[in-house]
């Protein structure tokens, strides 16, 4: 598992640290290069849509999530649910 943010990399570690830890590394996108890979730059131009994307170890996207919503519990589901489909 991967995660990749606008954000810088100090802010990566205070959230992790505000949760008591993450065991998955985190990555600062600060130049928006995956951002615009994947095509989720935001209307102003200067950071990334919140959005989810499940990659298998092939590369090939197995979820995409263009309006992710961190309080709605069925995309949990659904990563899980992915997550477990993938060998």
């Amino acid at each position: 598992m991967l995660a990749i943010s606008t954000d810088d990399i100090d802010s990566h570690c205070k959230f992790a640290d505000k949760l008591g830890g993450l065991d998955f590394p985190h990555l600062a996108d600060t130049e928006l290069a995956a951002t615009r890979a994947y095509r989720v730059v935001n209307d102003r131009g200067n950071g990334s849509k919140r959005s989810l994307f499940v990659v298998d170890r092939d590369g090939a996207l197995q979820l995409v999530n263009l309006a992710y919503s961190v309080g709605d519990e069925g995309q949990y589901q659904a990563i899980f649910d992915t997550l477990g489909r993938i060998p």
